[in-house]
């Protein structure tokens, strides 16, 4: 004999949160990465387990692609409030949840001696470096909403947090690269910034010092850059990589100076229904090779340059008439 109840159809039950999870961990998470985190936790303290849940099944229920549930998995460990334990074959793994209320008293109350021994609670830590860092991300968050006009989607905040994971941990370079590109160059889209950080690591530029001092140098040329494009008739996005090259070249290499070679490009835009970069280089390439630099000396050139076209001589005949007698003469010579 034994008794049972009939396990319910439908599960009502309540889920249970930390609330330090909601003041210190949620708001500078992705959303993407709270859901996944609320449904695996309801999934681990589901009291009827007539099924099994796992990464694929949490993807489906959210409507989810896998990889974002497993990225999700990865960043909540490394905040330190999970543990994912592989698969023999790694094909997945298991979601250990951490007591969030234990580990903030093994990191604040436990003797040091016991708390170094303690590798599991180790990644969480409640000391003021960390909630520093917390904090200057949440500001980051709220000040490039307000830079790009809107609240920030699951990917944007994800992109965000990987700008600042894996490319500046500094809060005030990311604001400053939002504001630059934003307000400044008017160039619009996380790719876009990705792109300006990409450039910045490259050029060896690691504090904000250095970053101010490279736009202020870099500033004068894109001002170039975009009034050569306005002659062109191009006003509203930046110039492509070769046709920046190409404009560093003629500045650069040529020695032209801004000024002159503005007027020129102006000069030569005349010349040709189809004005382009192509076009361009070869006609500011020969002006160099022969030394000209000014538009002053475009008249002159150009007049050494082109040879006079030979006329051809043609012979009209007047109008004449012809009397009866050598119109017949005529018609009999053709006979």
């Amino acid at each position: 004999m034994s008794f049972a109840n009939k396990a319910p159809h439908f599960d009502l039950s309540e889920l249970h949160i930390e609330r330090l999870f909601i003041t210190d961990f949620m708001p500078v998470a992705s959303g993407t990465y709270v859901k996944v985190y609320l449904m695996g936790s309801m999934y681990a303290n589901a009291s009827q387990r007539t099924y099994h849940a796992d990464n694929r099944t949490l993807a489906t229920a959210l409507q989810l692609p896998l990889q974002d549930v497993i990225d999700a998995w990865h960043y909540w460990e490394k905040q330190g409030i999970v543990k994912c334990h592989p698969h023999e074959d790694d094909s997945d793994f298991d979601v250990e949840f951490f007591s969030l209320r234990a580990l903030y008293i093994e990191n604040n109350f436990v003797p040091k001696q016991k708390k170094r021994s303690n590798t599991a609670s180790a990644p969480y830590s409640q000391t003021t470096a960390f909630k520093t860092q917390q904090a200057a991300f949440a500001s980051l968050i709220r000040d490039v909403e307000q830079i790009v006009g809107h609240p920030l989607s699951p990917n944007e905040h994800r992109e965000l947090s990987d700008f600042y994971e894996h490319y500046y941990p500094d809060a005030s370079i990311l604001k400053r690269a939002f504001s630059y590109n934003y307000k400044e160059r008017k160039s619009f889209g996380f790719k876009r910034i990705k792109i300006l950080l990409e450039q910045w690591l490259k050029a060896g530029l690691t504090s904000l010092e250095s970053i101010e001092a490279h736009i202020e140098h870099t500033g004068a040329r894109y001002a170039i850059y975009k009034e050569i494009l306005a002659v062109l008739g191009v006003r509203h996005r930046l110039p492509y990589q070769t046709e920046s090259d190409a404009i560093d070249r003629w500045l650069d290499s040529y020695a032209f100076e801004p000024a002159d070679l503005i007027e020129i490009i102006k000069s030569l835009s005349k010349r040709t229904t189809n004005v382009n970069f192509n076009y361009l280089e070869a006609q500011i390439t020969d002006l160099n090779g022969k030394g000209i630099k000014t538009v002053s000396e475009l008249p002159t050139a150009a007049k050494q340059a082109s040879s006079p076209k030979r006329r051809h001589q043609y012979t009209v005949e007047k109008d004449r008439t012809y009397t009866e007698d050598e119109l017949e003469s005529m018609l009999l010579n053709k006979k």
